[in-house]
């Protein structure tokens, strides 16, 4: 079933529904975070084309706000670009709604601030997350993956830190499981109930529609035995195998259906072979944090992509302010207090 999944990587490479279709491309955001919940955010696509700067997985463009800047990405010896995106959020309401679309097909980050009082200290806890790649619908990750599976992934290092032969093997082994199995079993249901649609639309008689569901599992599994024999048309020429009407309309309708699976699947494809860094700068002492580095009020994450693969990925810095008038208003009570004890005992 591997074949079907560079098969799909391979037809949808021509796409031109997200720019930035090259698997080297990276990508690093950059949040700096004001003590009023504001924003500054930047977005840099490195090793990236020229049509990036209207058309990229972020969904982001100038007509939005965002000051961009072009030059090119001397990291590489083709003709790339780093294309840098940033704009001033005057909260993370705005942030998000900019960049946590519901879209299927773009690269999605939530953001989340909060500011709490606590007399000697002010809190502040900001985060961003990364929205899981995976779009898929059916099936369940619960049904393919464990909680060991989970515990192995959030305890990965940093991207390009080393890790144990044993840990290796145990990825090497997740990696089968996710792209031979799960995502094999995801893109076959995305396809097939884009046929089972079109047949609904080329008004099938209720005998046909019978006959392909019950079929459903009989193709996915030649497919995993058998996967040299398919093309860009299996599902087609498999419905066509059972003797059922393939109608122009029906090949009409599927092609119209598939081109947004087609999108979505490209976009997973792409995103999942990116190299991604994030950094959250905030005003305060950080106290907590689950970055990989920290440097001063900068903390750094290089997140390998499987940790936000098949779920969504927090980085959070939550930070702390000293309130000295608090504490000078506490002294103040304090030896106010002691001078009234003092004058009670005294007459």
């Amino acid at each position: 079933m591997r074949r079907l999944i560079y098969y799909i990587a391979t037809i949808l490479s021509g796409l031109i529904v997200i720019s930035l279709s090259s698997c080297e491309h990276a990508v690093q955001v950059k949040s700096v975070v004001h003590e009023d919940g504001s924003i500054d955010r930047s977005v840099i696509l490195l090793k990236a084309d020229s049509n990036a700067v209207e058309d990229n997985m972020f969904g982001i463009h100038a007509a939005q706000g965002w000051d961009v800047s072009v030059d090119a990405d001397t990291s590489t010896k083709e003709n790339k670009k780093m294309i840098v995106f940033q704009k001033h959020f005057a909260s993370c309401d705005e942030v998000n709604t900019l960049m946590d679309s519901d879209m299927d097909t773009l690269f999605r980050i939530q953001s989340s601030f909060e500011k709490q009082f606590r007399w000697f200290y002010t809190y502040m806890t900001y985060a961003d997350t990364y929205r899981a790649i995976n779009r898929f619908s059916t099936p369940d990750v619960a049904d393919f993956f464990t909680a060991e599976d989970f515990s192995f992934i959030d305890r990965l290092p940093a991207e390009g830190q080393p890790i144990t032969h044993a840990d290796s093997i145990y990825l090497s082994r997740l990696n089968e499981k996710i792209y031979d199995i799960y995502a094999a079993r995801g893109y076959y249901d995305l396809y097939y109930e884009a046929m089972m649609e079109a047949a609904r639309k080329s008004a099938w008689e209720p005998k046909w529609l019978d006959t392909l569901s019950r079929h459903r599992e009989n193709l996915f599994r030649y497919l995993m035995e058998h996967d040299n024999d398919f093309d860009e048309n299996f599902m087609v020429k498999f419905v066509d195998s059972l003797k059922l009407p393939v109608s122009p309309q029906l090949v009409e309708e599927y092609e119209k259906l598939k081109a947004p699976v087609d999108a979505k699947i490209g976009f997973m494809s792409m995103a999942g072979e990116g190299e991604y860094a994030h950094s959250i700068e905030v005003p305060w002492t950080v106290i907590r944090t689950n970055a990989d580095s920290v440097s001063g009020n900068t903390l750094y994450w290089n997140p390998p992509v499987v940790r936000f693969l098949l779920r969504d990925y927090t980085m959070y810095a939550e930070a702390r302010r000293m309130n000295y008038w608090a504490v000078a208003v506490s002294g103040a009570v304090v030896i106010i207090t002691m001078l009234l004890l003092f004058r009670r005992r005294s007459s």
